[in-house]
């Protein structure tokens, strides 16, 4: 989460962040679309600063996709 945030303050550069097992996110997502996204806490933009994945080829193409774009 303190990735996440620097990220969003703009205090560290954009980097994959990337959070493994939905099953283990799942209910701080929610928490964090419902409750701070939906009350404008945050920006639904800012809920796009990670990714949630499941299976280990996704995690290296989320790297490799964002080492090609930037």
């Amino acid at each position: 989460m303190e990735s996440i945030t620097l990220i969003q303050a703009r205090r560290a550069s954009r980097f994959p962040v990337i959070l493994v097992g939905s099953d283990n996110w799942k209910g701080l997502v929610e928490w964090m679309k419902e409750t701070m996204a939906g009350t404008k806490k945050i920006s639904e933009s800012d809920l796009a600063i990670f990714r949630l994945v499941d299976d280990p080829a996704t995690i290296v193409r989320t790297v490799q996709d964002f080492n090609r774009t930037e």
